[in-house]
């Protein structure tokens, strides 16, 4: 109901048949080709979003899918948007954009791939298991190539 968008975004979705013009506009449904690398590229940093800033809703940081690539648009298990739990500050938002899981069982900075000095970088190299032919990294938020 509170959404900010261009005056043209309904007419550019019927106009593309992204959108039949029934009922509200799913943007995500409309707008989003899917998960990009794999299942959990774009999710799994939307949960991150979600559970630092409204831990109260607890969405979940898997979801079901039949298709590995393309569960986010599939299943849709995230709202487009939650308020805020609390008021956010500039450096909610800075931490926010820095983050690579730290805390979840998905932090980056742990475990073998990390190395010994707990780096949550991750490289795609071919033939290894961040290859999307073969495997994926987790993708999150703060990679060194948007720094």
């Amino acid at each position: 109901d509170r959404f900010l968008g261009s005056p043209h975004m309904h007419r550019v979705a019927l106009q593309h048949g992204l959108w039949d013009g029934r009922g509200k506009l799913d943007f995500t449904a409309a707008f989003s080709l899917g998960e990009y690398g794999n299942k959990y590229y774009s999710g799994r940093r939307m949960w991150d979003g979600f559970r630092r800033f409204a831990p109260s809703v607890a969405l979940p940081p898997a979801y079901n899918s039949t298709d590995p690539w393309s569960g986010l648009k599939e299943s849709r298990p995230y709202p487009f948007s939650v308020p805020p739990d609390a008021p956010l500050a500039l450096t909610d938002l800075l931490a926010a954009h820095r983050s690579h899981y730290e805390g979840t069982s998905f932090d980056m900075t742990r475990g073998v791939a990390a190395g010994p000095f707990g780096s949550p970088d991750r490289y795609a190299v071919p033939g290894t298991p961040g290859d999307t032919k073969r495997g994926a990294w987790e993708r999150s938020v703060a990679i060194y190539r948007a720094a």
